[in-house]
């Protein structure tokens, strides 16, 4: 039952939306393009880091290949998953994803080596820290 909440909810996210983001390149609202970007990076999110600073990363490259709203809502969209499915939800968690789709909004990060970069600097990818 939970989990098919989860996937109405997700179902219901995907819509028609577009915008045009810093660089002017208008992105289609489509949660296909969220779920292929992280999966380019599953070997990433899985590695020992620091949590925040994996979604502040992840939430930037996701922005740039996919588009701000995109990123956010995928971003939300986790964190009601970690809540409905026993994880740890964390508004923490949500404030480091901002944090990764202003660096891409702002032209701070152009690429995924950039988005790690800043992201360092905001969140230190210290192996095993958590808060």
């Amino acid at each position: 039952m939970i989990r098919a909440l989860f996937i109405v909810v997700l179902l219901t996210s995907v819509n028609a939306l577009a915008f045009e983001d810093a660089n002017d390149q208008a992105h289609e609202t489509n949660v296909v393009c969220s779920l292929f970007t992280a999966a380019k990076h599953r070997a990433f999110m899985k590695a020992p880091a620091f949590d925040k600073y994996k979604h502040c990363t992840v939430s930037c490259s996701i922005t740039l290949n996919c588009g701000a709203f995109e990123a956010m809502n995928t971003g939300v969209l986790k964190e009601v998953w970690d809540l409905v499915s026993g994880g740890d939800a964390s508004v923490h968690d949500i404030q480091a994803d901002t944090q990764g789709v202003r660096a891409a909004v702002e032209g701070r990060a152009r690429n995924f080596k950039e988005c790690q970069a800043v992201c360092d600097q905001i969140y230190p990818a210290q192996t095993g820290a958590e808060i």
